[in-house]
This record gives C-alpha cells, structure tokens and sequence, in this order.
C-alpha cells in the first residue's frame, strides 16, 4: 500500500508541534534545543495510523531552508494558523512555497481556539479564507482546533481520512530515488539515511548509489514508518541502513537512488515563475535554490529577457555553486540570496543539459517548449528534434523521460520499427538521432565537403579527422561516421586514399599550371632513380619556386607523386617499377643489400637509402640487420 505524507505548514509558534501530537500522539521535537526553546527547529516526523506520515516543519524565518527540505516531497498540507496571531508572514511565506512546490491537497487548521473569544476568530478566518482565494487551498475545509483542550481534534482527524481516500494516485517512474532528510548511526547497525521514497523501491541486500558523491551502498535493511519491512516503496517514510559509506560523507540534500538513472550536474534548466509580491528580477541575480531536501547558491540565467516581471514566467538556466541532483519535473524554490524571502519558484525541464545555451536563440526556446510535455514518445521526439547535437546519449533518455530501463528500450526499439529514430552503437555508447535529423545532417555534412573544395580548390578534397573536427559541434565522431559511410555507400561522397570529396568534384587547373606539372614529371621521369627536388625543377626550366611547390603538393595529394623522403620526390609509375625490379630479384635472392638496390636501379645511397625506407613503411620490405626482404 503507498502511503500518503502530510506536511505542516504556518508561522512560528502557531501550533504545529502540539496539533501533530494532539493527532498522533507522538512529539515531533527530537532536539534539545527545541524542547528548551519550545519552537521547531528542524524537521519532525509522526505517523497517523498506518496510511499517513507527518512532517513537522519549522515556522520560523531562519528555518525556512528545513521548512522547505521537509514538504518537497508532501502529498498534502495540514496548513496552520493560530487563532491568537491570526495571519503572519512566514504564513504567507509557507503558502507561496507550497505553491511553488505543485503542492495541490490539503485541510487547513485554526489552532488555539480557546484562547479568543469567538469574535475573533470569526475575523481570523474570514482572513485566512480571503488569503486561500485563488490557492489549491481556496476550498479546502478549515477546522476550528485546540490542542490543549482536544476541541475540534477528532473532527480534523476525520476530515483527513476523508482526503486520504480521495488523494489521485501517485505516479511511479519505476527507478528507486529517496531525497535523504536525516543522517545518523545507530550502534551496531551504522549509517542511517530517511527520506521519503519518490519512486520505486528497494529491499535489503540491493545496490544504490548516492549522489552527487557517486557512492555504491548496499542496502542492509529497511524500514516503512518505523517498521522493518521486506521492502519500501513509492509514497513510503523509509529508512534505510547502508553498509559501505560512512555519516560523515553523506548529507542532506544528498539523493539515493538505482544507479545509472540520476547524474551529477552544477546546471539545470528549466521555468520560473517570479512572485507577485517580489520586485524585479534581473539576469543572473545570485540566489538561494531549494531543490528537493537540498539547498545549493547559484545564478538564475534567464534565456529570453533581461529582466523578469513579478507575477511573469521565463525559460531559465540555473548555474550552481554546488552539485546537485534531479529528474525532469522537479519542482525548485528560488529565495533571494539576502535578505532570506521567498521570490520565486518553479520546475526542472533538463536535468541534464548539453552545450552551452546562448540567450534568446530560437533553438534554446524551442528545446524548453519541447521538453515541458508528458508523453514519453513526444518527449524523446521534442529532446532528439531541439538538442544541440543531432543525438543524445540513450543514457540521458533515462533521466529526461523518467521511465524505467526496461519500458525505455521497449519504447525505444518501437520508434525504432517505426522509422522515428535510429540507434548507433551499443550498450553504455547507445545513442539516438532523431530520423528527419539525420537526413539533414546528410545534406550538412556534403556541405561541409563542398565549403572545403571552394575554399582549396588545388586540395583533392579533406580527411576524414578534419570532416569530423568540421562536424564536432553538430554531432559526435560516432554520428559522423554513420552519416559519412551512408554518403559513400550511395556514392554522394567519394573516398580517394585518405580524401573525401564531394562524386563531381574535380581539381580545376590553369592551363599555365597544367603545362608546369608537365614539366614536372617530364624532370622526374627523365631523371629515373636520381630524382631532382622541386626547388631543382624550378631552376631547370625558370619557373617560380613558390609555384611548383604548391604543384608538387597537389600532384603528391592526387597520387601522381610519392614523397619518400623529406625533399624525395619520385614519380608513382617510378615506385611501381622499383617494386617490380625489387619483386624479380627475390625470386631468386632472398635478400638484398642497399648496394645491390643501387646496382639495380642505377642510382646512390643518397636516393636508395629513402626509397627503402618508404618501402618499409609501406610494408612492401623489411630490414634484417644490412639487408632487406620482402616482407611476408
């Protein structure tokens, strides 16, 4: 059965702790110094029969960060107003937060009644009432309650029951994930953690990870609302005892979770929606970030303005001091960072961004738009149409979609019979592109090849290392290629040596240029095996050095001339005849010397000695000692 939690909420010294108890019977303060300030201080936790758990919450102003902390993950409210006080500000403060938090049942409870004459109190809730119009709580049933006497206790509780048997269902995203909101040993167990279980469950002997740390546990028992249980579950107050990390490395805020789900991050995007009552706020102001049970500063970037209205919404990046955790759908509170008020809130849409986001671009504001749906098919669609790249990493799928590893390959390898996506790679490497996506990418990529050949036209086209360098911001070396051999197997792109050019291109030449690498290759073959440099070729026929260099360049990228050597040019027809002559006298020696290689082409060490070398390189031959073979 999952159980619902219920979280207090008012301003200080209005009640809480006393009509917790009052309902339950337990006492919520645990602390020393709560019970001698008889104020809360940090969170409390009661259990109301075996459907409902209670978090007690601070009232005051400098608690509100474990005011917070406690109803992030509260299915309802019992909202608090002493009859005596009447409303205050951390009253209007613990409204706004709930609000900001999606917050959408609850009972409201007018505490101390029997302290004020009934004057009073009627005027106490025609302002409590006039608060609550336009609020989840504008209908909420608000109970007339004293602690101390009982009055109206029995029928509060009643009223609660009744909302727990209509409360909607939970959603289940199916990964384990438990905000942790306590820390502590216990002597002869170890370390403890306590939250409140978001999604999924655990049981004694599983592995979960603890994030941002990124810690392995394993899990040596648990326990459901004080109870050792098989397993706890969604909606559950949980405890966990883990073995393999210690109290000093764990934290609130802190998130445990399956591992592979969640990942560390320092920026999220999403939306924010800036209070009625708070001022202006400009880009990049420095704020307070309540995000689950963890309070992290940061800058708030707002994408599409500079400064953002009270009562507007805005696409945001918020850039954190700290790491943090979170999933899609996240609800967060922004207070400013001092004086410590409420200003604004709002919800997590990327948990995990990639690339930088530049303000006001269209692409940025179309990935928030896209990202801000619930169905997982339109959602991976709207991630693979509006990211940065023209892939995600299916790993980052988990996360942004929120489902299960299981249901996400199913949905995944629908969309991919369907035609919608295509998968690259395997396991941990999977990654998914988006089909319309990767047929532009195709038409990008020949582009690319095209820019290339116009801006070096004497160049045979470019490799395959500066295509993807080209490439690198649109999509991963791993994409690259997919898309690079797609384009070569239909014959859209041509692949010569270690060039890639565009099937029609052709290196266009003067006709001065033509009649110069003549020249050239006249120079060369009238040379045979004693090869002139080029700086020698242009002496010979008076031609600029400059030139035939360039020349011989393009003549060495089109195949026409080997480079054996630093300044060693020989024709290719001319290293094709080297090799047969070579091929002949190991028919019938096995071996042969550099002199004998001079002999038999009629030429010198100083043109030997770099021919072999190449040859070796090239794998045709191999040295033994002062000899060479020819290599098997």
């Amino acid at each position: 059965m999952s159980h619902v939690i219920i979280g207090t909420a008012g301003h200080i010294d209005h009640g809480k702790t006393a009509l917790v108890r009052a309902l339950t019977g337990m006492d919520t303060d645990r602390l020393k110094e709560e019970k001698e300030r008889q104020i809360t201080i940090d969170l409390g936790f009661a259990f109301l029969g075996d459907r409902a758990a209670i978090i007690d919450v601070p009232g005051h102003e400098r608690f509100i960060k474990n005011m917070v902390a406690g109803v992030a993950t509260i299915d309802m409210v019992l909202f608090v107003v002493a009859a005596d006080d009447g409303v205050m500000p951390q009253t209007k403060e613990h409204l706004d937060i709930l609000r900001l938090l999606g917050v959408k049942s609850g009972i409201i409870a007018i505490t101390k009644a029997d302290i004020v004459d009934p004057e009073w109190l009627e005027l106490v809730e025609a302002d409590v009432q006039e608060l609550m119009e336009g609020t989840f709580l504008e209908d909420a049933p608000i109970h007339i309650v004293d602690s101390i006497s009982g009055r109206g206790v029995e029928e509060l509780r009643a009223s609660i029951d009744q909302l727990l048997d209509v409360l909607p269902g939970k959603v289940d995203r199916g990964m384990f994930r438990l905000p942790i909101d306590r820390v502590f040993s216990i002597k002869g167990f170890g370390t403890v953690v306590t939250g409140t279980v978001l999604s999924g469950s655990t049981r004694a002997d599983s592995t979960l990870e603890i994030l941002p740390e990124g810690v392995k546990v394993k899990v040596r028992g648990v326990q459901a609302h004080e109870h050792t249980v098989e397993q706890v579950q969604i909606g559950d107050r949980a405890a966990l005892n883990l073995q393999g990390v210690e109290v000093s490395d764990i934290k609130r805020g802190d998130v445990v979770s399956d591992p592979g789900y969640l990942h560390t991050t320092t920026v999220l995007d999403g939306r924010m929606l800036l209070l009625p009552s708070a001022k202006p706020f400009l880009h990049r102001t420095r704020v307070r970030v309540h995000l689950g049970t963890l309070e992290v500063i940061g800058r708030v970037v707002l994408l599409d303005r500079d400064v953002l209205e009270p009562g507007d919404d805005a696409p945001v990046r918020l850039r954190l001091e700290g790491e943090c955790v979170a999933a899609r759908k996240d609800p967060f509170v922004i207070r400013q960072y001092s004086p410590q008020i409420t200003i604004g809130g709002g919800v997590i849409l990327d948990p995990v961004p990639v690339g930088r986001r530049k303000r006001f671009e269209p692409k940025v504001l179309e990935r928030i738009e896209a990202l801000d749906q619930d169905d997982p098919e339109a959602l991976i669609l709207g991630c693979l149409e509006t990211s940065p790249k023209a892939e995600i990493p299916q790993d980052n799928l988990l996360t942004l979609s929120g489902l299960t590893r299981k249901k996400l390959d199913q949905l995944l390898k629908t969309m991919v019979d369907q035609g919608k996506v295509i998968k690259i790679g395997t396991g941990e490497r999977t990654i998914l592109v988006h089909t319309k996506r990767l047929a532009d990418s195709r038409d990008t990529m020949v582009e690319k090849v095209r820019d290339h050949h116009e801006a070096n036209p004497l160049l045979p086209g470019m490799s395959r290392a500066e295509l993807r360098k080209k490439c690198e911001k649109l999509y991963s070396p791993q994409v690259c290629d997919v898309i690079l051999d797609g384009l070569m197997a239909d014959g859209t792109l041509v692949s010569a040596g270690h060039w890639i050019r565009v099937h029609d291109y052709k290196i266009q030449l003067s006709d001065s240029q033509q009649e110069i690498i003549a020249s050239i290759e006249e120079s060369l073959k009238a040379a045979e095996f004693q090869t002139p440099k080029a700086e020698e070729i242009a002496s010979q026929y008076n031609l600029p050095a400059a030139e035939v260099r360039e020349l011989v360049t393009i003549m060495i990228n089109t195949g026409r001339i080997v480079r054996v050597g630093s300044d060693l040019l020989f024709l290719e027809e001319q290293v094709q005849a080297a090799k047969e002559l070579l091929n002949t006298h190991f028919q019938i020696n096995p071996e042969i010397s550099v002199g004998e290689v001079g002999k038999l082409l009629n030429s010198t060490r100083k043109y030997v000695v770099p021919l072999l070398e190449y040859l070796d390189r090239e794998g045709f031959t191999e040295r033994q000692g002062d000899v060479r073979v020819k290599k098997s």
